[in-house]
């Protein structure tokens, strides 16, 4: 499947494709690349029961926009000379695991900086989203393509998710071997790049597996439930346990074992502060989204969950 903004381009079994325009009622289904969807005898189109779905809030409604759907994988990336960025690890893991899919943190153009800076942005990784694998690449080189490739392969369908420049469709390229995607140059001032990706489009692999290339985004608003924050700021949740309160917020309750941690030092009060924003972010985003749709949302995150029990995550 491929996703533009005017049409949807669907493959059949046996590779045959069907160009659809984006009508309303097609428009309804709120297909997503990824998606399997079933022809009925009348002609209409069915979308079936999604296994995972990555999805960022948005500002306009629905408030929600589903990047890609029935994944296996969730490639989060960072560019290698951005640097170690708290704040955006924190965000890119949270949205890793709230896919329902296993999370990988993919560091880009790793040929432009120095082994130390390296070793500075894994142990960042390692330290803000422990239990996320990483792995480092670089398009121009070719370092760690390979290890890329066998992933994918191992695992099925993979997504790229991560701030417009960071290399996503230079990797794609190198991946399959051939200039297939468009891409642009970054500006030196802040390493960020221009939308050279205009839709998202799951592209098969020669080495087995298929990869959705998505266009970069500005913003990666939160779409999550509690239980991926915690996944991602564990240090903050075993602390939590000991709170007086099951519904404490850490911020005015007595007995806050969070709050004391912060004050003896033995927590790090930017991570609570971290998790604190990003909490309110998505209290934000599921009051805009109303009653029904809240409700809907809530059982996907049932079959979700009951999907990630079976698969072990």
């Amino acid at each position: 499947m491929r996703v533009d903004r005017n049409r949807i381009r669907l493959t059949r079994l046996g590779c045959v494709e069907t160009a659809l325009p984006v009508t309303p009622a097609l428009s309804a289904l709120g297909l997503a690349v990824g998606d399997i969807v079933r022809f009925t005898p009348y002609g209409e189109i069915e979308r079936l029961p999604r296994t995972s779905r990555l999805a960022r809030a948005t500002s306009a409604p629905p408030f929600t926009q589903v990047l890609a759907a029935n994944i296996d994988v969730v490639l989060l990336a960072l560019p290698a000379p951005a640097g170690p960025r708290p704040h955006v690890i924190e965000r890119l893991a949270a949205l890793g695991w709230a896919s329902g899919a296993k999370p990988c943190f993919l560091v880009t153009k790793a040929d432009l900086v120095t082994g130390e800076a390296l070793a500075e942005l894994r142990g960042a990784m390692e330290g803000l989203a422990p239990g996320i694998p990483i792995i480092v690449t670089s398009a121009d080189d070719g370092s760690g393509v390979q290890e890329l490739r066998d992933l994918i392969a191992q695992h099925g369908t993979a997504v790229i998710i991560g701030h417009s420049g960071v290399g996503k469709s230079s990797l794609l390229n190198a991946l399959l071997g051939t200039d297939a995607q468009a891409v642009g140059a970054t500006r030196e001032r802040d390493l960020k790049g221009r939308h050279t990706t205009t839709h998202r489009e799951l592209v098969e692999l020669p080495g087995g597996g298929c990869l959705i290339d998505t266009p970069g985004v500005r913003e990666l608003g939160m779409e999550v439930e509690a239980g991926d924050l915690e996944r991602v700021f564990d240090d903050v949740a075993q602390v939590a346990a000991a709170c007086r309160f099951s519904d404490c917020t850490h911020a005015h309750e007595p007995g806050c074992a969070v709050v004391a941690a912060v004050a003896d030092g033995a927590l790090d009060a930017d991570r609570l502060s971290s998790m604190q924003h990003l909490e309110r972010e998505a209290r934000h985003h599921e009051a805009k989204r109303g009653p029904q749709q809240r409700d809907k949302d809530r059982e996907w995150t049932r079959k979700s969950r009951e999907y990630r029990r079976a698969r072990g995550h």
